[in-house]
């Protein structure tokens, strides 16, 4: 990816964390940054809203999943999931019920796997 799309990338990011930070405002949501336990650092996004519905908790990292209220079609956890996963980390959520939810994103701290010519 030559420079140009470098820079754009980034301009889409810088835009992701916008519309993040418009929705922490209505959902009060919170992002803990830094965290260094073990092996790996952590990333915590808590949401203290009414949670994730338990019937949905397993597979809430699985393709088309909603909980039938949200306008999306259900892919940004798993594409977020797959994208943690292709850089040896891992996406979690806890979410007790009525009592928001906690999305954990581990990043091992030696740094992604090493990339193959496949990728």
């Amino acid at each position: 990816m030559g420079r140009l799309g470098l820079l754009h990338r980034r301009a889409e990011l810088d835009g992701r964390v916008d519309d993040v930070r418009d929705a922490d405002r209505a959902t009060e949501s919170v992002a803990r940054l830094g965290q260094l336990i073990s092996e790996h650092a952590h990333v915590d996004v808590v949401d203290r809203g009414s949670g994730v519905p338990p019937e949905i908790l397993p597979r809430i990292f699985d393709r088309f999943v909603t909980d039938g209220h949200a306008s999306g079609m259900g892919l940004g956890l798993y594409l977020a999931s797959r994208i943690a996963a292709a850089h040896g980390a891992t996406l979690a959520v806890s979410s007790p019920p009525g009592n928001g939810a906690t999305f954990r994103l581990s990043l091992p701290a030696s740094g992604p796997p090493a990339r193959g010519d496949d990728l």
